[in-house]
């Protein structure tokens, strides 16, 4: 088996999105559109903070990684594997080998992200089998504050604390994905 870093070309991106909707197939955590990604992931190769990884045994892909970085720190920010040679592992050479790849060049710090929060662990949620993936690289889960509002406009934003969160939340719940972030 062989986990190598490749060129974000179409092609390659195309298989990366293949094996994130195989992955999303099993998991049922919801996935965004394919420009989404194809979009994101062009402008961070591009921009030289990211690098997709393919692994493959016998010729075949099992699994690709997209994994982006800026200083001394990166970020797991996507994932997928077919189901095919699943008794091989091949997602967890293939973080292991990221890792060495990414000390290599100082990166100090990578994010696994996606894991629940630590009281949402064993729940029977989508990010049960995520959670129990990470955590056998590292089994402490890290929870950050979150993001923070900057109202530019004070009656526009209690407008939308009033009634747009509560329209934007029960909108979100109809739809039949879930995504991770």
């Amino acid at each position: 088996m062989r986990v190598e870093p490749v060129d974000a070309t179409d092609e390659n991106l195309e298989v990366m999105f293949e094996l994130m909707k195989a992955t999303e197939a099993r998991a049922r955590y919801g996935l965004r559109p394919r420009a989404y990604f194809f979009d994101y992931w062009k402008a961070q190769a591009a921009a030289g903070r990211a690098q997709l990884f393919l692994t493959r045994h016998e010729g075949e892909v099992l699994a690709g990684l997209f994994a982006t970085f800026i200083g001394w720190r990166a970020w797991y920010k996507d994932g997928g594997s077919f189901d095919i040679k699943r008794d091989l592992q091949a997602s967890y050479l293939m973080q292991w080998e990221v890792m060495r790849w990414l000390m290599a060049r100082g990166i100090t710090s990578y994010d696994l992200v996606g894991t629940p929060n630590r009281d949402e662990v064993g729940t029977g949620s989508a990010r049960d089998g995520l959670y129990t993936f990470k955590s056998k690289f590292n089994p402490e889960i890290t929870e950050f504050v979150g993001c923070w509002d900057l109202p530019l406009n004070e009656l526009k934003y209690k407008l939308w604390r009033r009634v747009g969160e509560r329209v934007a939340a029960r909108l979100a719940m109809r739809r039949p994905e879930r995504f991770l972030y």
